[in-house]
């Protein structure tokens, strides 16, 4: 039905170098990159669910999770959603800690 990676972001050398300008924590949290979810899927919790299981990795691990996703309320929201949608963060108890840029939030677990 889906799938997520989640890695650590100093294996994410596309994200870090797309956005330089941000100015990323030196620490190495897990990273929720991108997410991929059969069409016939959508609209059934397979997100957030992935969401839930990178939480207790993340636990499991003792690290923090970060993710890059969409905030799709926003005019100029790119249709690409498979860094995920921030609102399904939010409601799993991620808090927004910056802005790569105006659409694409950064959000970390508690």
């Amino acid at each position: 039905m889906g799938w997520a990676r989640l890695t650590n972001r100093s294996a994410l050398t596309y994200l870090t170098g797309r956005f330089r300008s941000y100015d990323f924590t030196d620490d190495d949290p897990l990273s929720l990159a991108c997410f991929f979810v059969r069409r016939s899927a959508r609209g059934e919790g397979v997100m957030t669910a992935l969401i839930e299981g990178a939480k207790r990795e993340g636990v499991r691990r003792g690290q923090p999770i970060e993710a890059y996703p969409i905030d799709t309320a926003m005019p100029s929201a790119t249709k690409n959603r498979f860094p995920g949608v921030l609102s399904a963060f939010l409601a799993s108890g991620f808090s927004e800690v910056g802005r790569l840029s105006d659409d694409r939030a950064v959000v970390r677990s508690h």
